[in-house]
């Protein structure tokens, strides 16, 4: 039976898409994986990124988000087409992943057919629509969780969370700190508080919710937090050579 593997990229992650090794490794690591037979989600965000570079001035982020997807989708067609890999977007909104049974079980059925077809299929928050949609309900559209989501869906063993740190660590400043292997139990509160500088707690993006998706899918299977370039892809969803990063495992 194949595999199933979620990669999750930010924004951030995504700068001088044409030109950054950690946008080139990634897409070569996941291009790899495929042609190994695994299959493979890539949940992108970056359109809202992509529009700004088109309408610096402009602040309404469902139009940098209309704007900026399909220059992001064909960024990443563009890449991967290099590597003989084709790809597919799916824009998925909150009530597809959470609160519409048939729905969800329409988004399942496709994307499975998209990855049996050895097709990747490229998934963002329908920012043009959801935005309006969770303001409503007092909370922000995020694709840390939506990974979760997807991988609970699609019966994922592995969660890869790309970030621009290689991994936790109790002192941000010190790379001797980070921790290599947690445990979920090991996260609390409390514990996250410790660790993290960031002030939000709530799944807004961030080293926070990234710990938060590691102990909730413990009990499915592997999280990986890592920076996609000493510590890459390919190594942490194949379990070799793991140079960096952390996994959270129960």
């Amino acid at each position: 039976m194949n595999k199933t593997i979620i990669v999750k990229v930010g924004t951030e992650s995504l700068a001088h898409f044409h030109t950054s090794e950690k946008v080139e490794k990634m897409i070569a690591d996941i291009a790899r994986l495929i042609q190994e037979q695994i299959f493979v989600v890539l949940v992108s965000s970056g359109a809202v990124g992509c529009g700004r570079e088109m309408l610096p001035q402009e602040t309404n982020k469902q139009i940098l988000a209309s704007v900026g997807q399909p220059i992001l989708m064909a960024r990443y067609a563009e890449k991967f087409r290099q590597h003989g890999i084709v790809t597919a977007q799916i824009l998925p909104t909150h009530a597809t992943l959470e609160e519409i049974p048939s729905h969800r079980a329409q988004f399942t059925s496709t994307v499975k057919s998209i990855m049996h077809a050895w097709i990747l299929p490229i998934i963002n928050e329908n920012d043009s629509l959801s935005t309006a949609e969770m303001r409503e309900l007092g909370q922000w559209a995020d694709n840390d969780k939506n990974a979760l989501l997807i991988a609970r869906i699609l019966g994922a063993t592995d969660i890869i969370l790309l970030t621009n740190t290689n991994g936790v660590y109790r002192d941000k400043n010190d790379e001797s700190t980070r921790i290599h292997t947690l445990k979920a139990d090991t996260i609390t509160d409390e514990w996250i508080h410790h660790v993290c500088w960031e002030k939000s707690t709530s799944w807004t993006g961030g080293m926070q919710s990234k710990l938060k998706i590691g102990k909730a899918f413990s009990e499915s299977g592997v999280t990986h937090i890592c920076n996609g370039i000493h510590s890459g892809t390919y190594e942490h969803a194949q379990g070799s050579n793991i140079q960096g990063g952390t996994r959270i495992i129960l």
